[in-house]
């Protein structure tokens, strides 16, 4: 595969923790084209997080194989191809917004030219900073900054390097729910290339590679408002027990989640679900 996509073929998963053995996964398949938003979801430990790990090669399969880019996960990831949005923001301390944004560029100092093949596409630093709505808190450190701020911190520092495919968990989980919703806009303008206020805006830019995003959640409304694909995974081991097409127009607003199309998508999603749990 010589495009940004995501193929799981047959992967399992177990771990064994103070002596109990745990299945995380079993047999999962699954196919993530180009520039695809797909949201992940399904009951608290069903392996979504696990999965996420097996695709960004921070763990490995008992069972099946994942590929990322025509690549096995930990060469993929050597070759910078993922950006990674944790729950909490995990920024450093001691730097600003501006350095902890930049730290990534700090980092990758070969920027495009990863694996010689120019799929890293950096950002300009400011662009994001505008774009996320933190213009005049550049020299800010993260103390001084909320929690809904420092979390724009951790979505710019995601796309500022360029990464073809971005893998986000559950990464807006510990906001309060105007805020959630405010951060569920801010990540679509940003991936679909718009600013904050609608207008034109360069992060994902014209000729550039489309994003890839694997996103897990545990919201229903979050899921179907975000991704171009909702995946629903039974109780563990996880298993893909749905694969629901979202068909709502892009860019999405807020206006589309009182649609009966919404309503109806939703719907489906809680029907997997509970049926995933066996309910």
């Amino acid at each position: 595969m010589a495009d940004g996509g995501i193929v799981v073929r047959g992967v399992a998963k177990s771990f064994r923790r103070r002596g109990e053995f745990t299945r995380a996964l079993a047999s999962v398949d699954l196919d993530v084209p180009e520039g695809q938003f797909l949201a992940v979801i399904g009951p608290s430990g069903c392996g979504k997080s696990t999965l996420l790990r097996l695709i960004a090669g921070l763990a490995t399969p008992d069972d099946g194989k994942v590929e990322v880019a025509g690549l096995d996960p930990l060469a993929a990831r050597e070759a910078k191809w993922f950006g990674l949005v944790p729950q909490a923001p995990a920024l450093l301390p001691w730097r600003t917004v501006r350095a902890n944004i930049g730290l990534l560029r700090e980092v990758n100092k070969r920027g495009g030219r990863a694996n010689g093949d120019g799929h890293l596409i950096p950002v300009d630093v400011d662009t994001l900073i505008a774009a996320v709505g933190l213009t005049g808190f550049e020299s800010a450190l993260p103390h001084e900054l909320s929690g809904g701020m420092q979390q724009r911190v951790a979505l710019a520092r995601a796309f500022a390097l360029g990464a073809p495919v971005l893998l986000m968990d559950e990464p807006f989980a510990a906001l309060d729910e105007m805020t959630r919703e405010e951060m569920r806009f801010l990540l679509l303008s940003i991936w679909e290339g718009r600013a904050a206020d609608g207008t034109a805006a360069a992060p994902r830019g014209s000729g550039r590679r489309p994003r890839t995003v694997v996103f897990v959640t545990h919201s229903l409304e979050e899921a179907v408002l975000l991704a171009d694909r909702v995946v629903v995974m039974s109780s563990r081991p996880g298993r893909i027990v749905d694969d629901i097409d979202i068909g709502l127009d892009r860019p999405r607003s807020a206006a589309q989640e009182d649609s009966d199309a919404f309503v109806e998508y939703t719907r489906r999603v809680r029907a997997a679900l509970r049926s995933g749990a066996g309910r």
